[in-house]
């Protein structure tokens, strides 16, 4: 990771983040979405698949469950940024899969920067 980076830095690190092999087959990097000042970040474990072809967290079924909650707890989804603990999907893993530990351990520095 670039020290010091901004979130724009982080981006473009993940974009050329080879840590793991989800790169190999993803469409693009689902980084983050929502103001750089936000009081509260939510954080996914990965990408589906409408997440990996539009490139933004929480667009797909889960982003629709995520803004029903949001709206049910009063929170303006426009105030929270959102994100993925991993920020590449491989095709057909739309669940929890063998791989996922060694894929969180290798997206752990973008995520805690």
């Amino acid at each position: 990771m670039p020290d010091g980076a901004d979130l724009e830095g982080l981006r473009e690190a993940a974009r050329g983040c080879r840590g793991c092999d989800l790169y190999a087959d993803a469409t693009q990097t689902v980084f983050g979405h929502g103001p750089t000042d936000a009081t509260m970040v939510l954080v996914g474990e990965q990408p589906g698949d409408r997440e990996d072809r539009e490139g933004e967290p929480f667009v797909g079924p889960a982003g629709r469950l995520l803004d029903t909650a949001l709206a049910d707890a009063g929170i303006d989804r426009g105030q929270v940024y959102v994100t993925n603990a991993v920020k590449l999907r491989a095709p057909g893993r739309d669940a929890a899969y063998d791989g996922l530990v060694s894929d969180l351990t290798a997206a752990a520095a973008l995520l805690a920067a």
